[in-house]
């Protein structure tokens, strides 16, 4: 149960909001609050919290 709750909580927090933590601080020598940075930022948080996440929460343990 705790770790459905921490699952579905971080999900909704950072799911939401890493794109734009990513817009403001990007790395990879990228000016923050640029249009690269939003270029860099949006696909950066589909990678944590897309397909690839769920797939790994779904697998069997």
């Amino acid at each position: 149960m705790f770790i459905c709750a921490g699952l579905g909580s971080s999900t909704l927090y950072w799911g939401v909001a890493e794109w734009a933590y990513y817009y403001q601080t990007p790395g990879l020598n990228i000016a923050p609050q640029s249009p690269k940075a939003l270029e860099y930022s949006i696909p950066y948080s589909f990678f944590h919290w897309g397909v690839s996440a769920w797939a790994t929460y779904t697998s069997p343990r």
